[in-house]
């Protein structure tokens, strides 16, 4: 759009995270504790399917408006921070509500907060977290089902994962890290 207004100085800064949402000291709330969660609203009715087909067989709990699953609530702030790190598994929709398909914030904050990211498989994801040794790409709730029940049933290997993402993350999507690229 800039390209055709004529406008040639301008660049696309990526999605990242500040450090002080990955150093943030919040109190435990163990109240929130679940294998699986999604932090986000459950605008597309794909969202609302996958999490009730993953609340059939596992521990969920979902943050946000739309959802169908009891118990679900709207967090920000410190409330945001205690969720996200209560969950093992972390359940990230890469299409929005107008129908684009990109890496969020939220894949960062999941990392951060020491869970698994399971999201789509795009090629924008794979350029930040590497399938199956960062993150875990599925295609449709069924299939996340399966592979959250072989996660859980691993836990070695969900550790793992766990463990080579974050230094990823300390390493490229910081903020301070894009400035730095950018300039």
């Amino acid at each position: 759009m800039y390209r055709e207004a004529g406008i040639g100085n301008t660049t696309w800064l990526p999605f990242g995270i500040d450090r002080d949402y990955v150093l943030a000291d919040v109190p435990p709330a163990p109240e929130l504790a679940a294998d699986v969660i999604c932090l986000g609203h459950a605008h597309r009715p794909e969202r609302n399917e996958t999490m009730l087909r993953l609340a059939e067989e596992h521990d969920v709990r979902v943050y946000g408006n739309g959802w169908k699953l009891p118990g679900a609530e709207v967090v920000s702030g410190e409330r945001q921070v205690q969720a996200s790190r209560s969950g093992r598994i972390h359940v990230n929709f890469a299409r929005t509500r107008a129908e684009y398909v990109n890496v969020k914030c939220g894949v960062f904050e999941s990392v951060a907060s020491g869970g698994v990211v399971c999201t789509s498989r795009f090629d924008e994801m794979r350029r930040i977290l590497a399938d199956a040794e960062e993150l875990v790409a599925f295609e449709e709730a069924e299939d996340l089902s399966d592979t959250v029940r072989g996660l859980l049933d691993e836990p070695d290997r969900l550790e793992a994962i766990r463990r080579a993402a974050f230094p990823r993350l300390v390493r490229e999507p910081l903020y301070e890290h894009r400035w730095r690229s950018l300039f």
